[in-house]
């Protein structure tokens, strides 16, 4: 269904009309919308579900529960379909709440103490949104139909929740309790975009809330990108950069972008579950705990080209998948007449995207202790070649497919943002990595080789350990943690022929 769908878009024949079918429940109207947006978004989520699904027959091998753990997998994606294709508030509310009385039973999944406080923390939170989404139906002018809905502020309200919004973002990375799979597929296309899809199908109602939904969705934006820089869990860094991008995702809404705000979850829901498909291939001794790995570039190179791709297409380096959603969002943030305080406050949080994209990315994949053990399965990375195609090709693909009637014309100096973005949060980062002791602030270690020597990096003080260097520059210091890494034959080509496919893309 996925590629028939991309081949039909891509020969240029795209659906305009709307399609209805109407089913009769009783007393209730069970209507469908058959339209390019529901087709698009559902081919999406069913090919990442069918690879989840191929990763969990490895990643849950031997689990006692295992048959029940499938099938509420199924239950979950059904629920997330009748969601999207759901063409009244009645067919939609089926959905919502199927979503959440299925991922409360995914959280607890483990049924241990933890495990149970976080699923009653999500159902909690998810029941506020629904109770919201009922009310809101209540005060309606007595019609389940879309375009005849005259209530608004309960429903957006009820869609934060869902996406786990502030002040309701506890709940999202409460559910890292469950198993890495699961989390791969609510992070990247189903619970979370749940809330997020729901508003860009009711975008005309959006105009009424747009301010306070702007300031809600910034807020979020940079509070999980702060919260990011000092997590030391592996899924909750993830967690909390996939809250960071439903600010984003938000922030879109509020000022009338939801085309772009739906290419941008289009080409998240690919990169987000990379990233939790390879984590989950490091975190397989048990131990989360990122100062503890290293050496993944050894260990495991595939899943660690799958990390480093993930975090490059969510840092917006060009030509990703992430790239062309996140260039278009400045390029459209110029375009708004949008406070001073609004441009600097999205422009901070694309530089925290980086910062912690980096450091999810530095330690795992290129530090070179390390304490766990090596735990690599051919079966389980067996899904994970599909995404790494779609996070090279996906942005200029869909770009062309999904925003052809668009265009703007944008000077040199604010289409050099992106990059600059990218560029300050680098350096930042790797700033951090240069082992140094106290200088004068005008003294920039990683501009000249001359300045620093046999200097120390003390780690935060949650580390127990020191690491030193002796060091000349930013980039000695960068080539030493780089020269003891061997590669074999095997090794370097595994690195090397995704590098030379996203270059060929890139002239492409």
């Amino acid at each position: 269904m996925f590629f028939f769908h991309l081949m039909f878009f891509s020969c240029g024949m795209v659906l305009k009309s709307n399609i209805f079918l109407e089913l009769k429940v009783g007393p209730f109207p069970m209507t469908f919308c058959f339209d390019w947006i529901s087709w698009f978004f559902s081919s999406f989520v069913l090919l990442v579900s069918c690879l989840v699904l191929i990763y969990s027959n490895y990643y849950m091998m031997g689990d006692q529960y295992y048959k029940r753990f499938t099938l509420m997998l199924l239950l979950f994606v059904l629920s997330m379909i009748i969601l999207i294709f759901s063409g009244s508030l009645f067919t939609m509310m089926i959905g919502w709440d199927g979503l959440g009385i299925v991922s409360f039973s995914l959280v607890i999944y483990y049924a241990d103490k933890d495990a149970l406080i976080s699923g009653l923390v999500t159902i909690f939170t998810n029941r506020i949104g629904d109770a919201l989404m009922l009310i809101s139906i209540f005060v309606m002018a007595g019609s389940w139909n879309f375009f005849s809905f005259n209530g608004g502020l309960f429903f957006t309200v009820g869609a934060m929740t869902k996406s786990a919004q502030f002040p309701f973002s506890a709940w999202l990375p409460a559910a890292m309790s469950a198993p890495t799979p699961i989390s791969a597929l609510v992070h990247s296309s189903t619970l979370v975009t749940a809330g997020v899809y729901i508003m860009i199908r009711l975008e005309q109602f959006l105009s009424f809330f747009s301010k306070p939904l702007s300031i809600f969705a910034l807020g979020t934006m940079l509070g999980a990108g702060t919260v990011a820089l000092f997590e030391k869990d592996f899924k909750k860094i993830i967690a909390m950069s996939t809250l960071s991008q439903l600010g984003l995702m938000f922030f879109l809404l509020s000022i009338g972008a939801w085309k772009i705000c739906f290419f941008h979850m289009v080409c998240h829901a690919i990169f987000k579950s990379m990233m939790f498909l390879s984590a989950g291939t490091f975190i397989m001794d048990g131990d989360q705990d990122t100062r503890k790995k290293g050496m993944m570039l050894k260990l495991q190179p595939f899943s660690a080209v799958v990390l480093v791709f993930a975090s490059l297409s969510l840092m917006g380096i060009p030509f990703f998948s992430g790239f062309f959603s996140k260039d278009l969002a400045l390029d459209l943030i110029f375009s708004e007449n949008c406070n001073i305080l609004s441009y600097w406050l999205f422009f901070v949080g694309c530089i925290l995207t980086v910062l912690y994209s980096m450091r999810l990315m530095y330690p795992s994949v290129m530090k070179m202790s390390s304490q766990n053990e090596s735990i690599s399965s051919s079966s389980l990375i067996a899904s994970l070649p599909v995404l790494l195609i779609w996070a090279a090709v996906a942005g200029k693909t869909l770009s062309k497919i999904m925003l052809m009637e668009d265009f703007n014309l944008i000077s040199f100096p604010v289409k050099s943002v992106g990059l600059a973005i990218v560029f300050v949060g680098t350096i930042s980062h790797m700033s951090n990595l240069v082992p140094f002791k106290k200088i004068p602030s005008i003294s920039l270690a990683f501009i000249s080789g001359h300045l620093i020597s046999k200097t120390t990096l003390f780690l935060d003080s949650d580390s127990t350990y020191i690491e030193k260097a002796s060091t000349i520059s930013f980039f000695n210091s960068s080539n030493i943690l780089l020269s003891s890494v061997k590669m074999e034959k095997e090794t370097f080509l595994i690195w090397v022929f995704p590098f030379l496919l996203w270059a060929i893309i890139s002239v492409l």
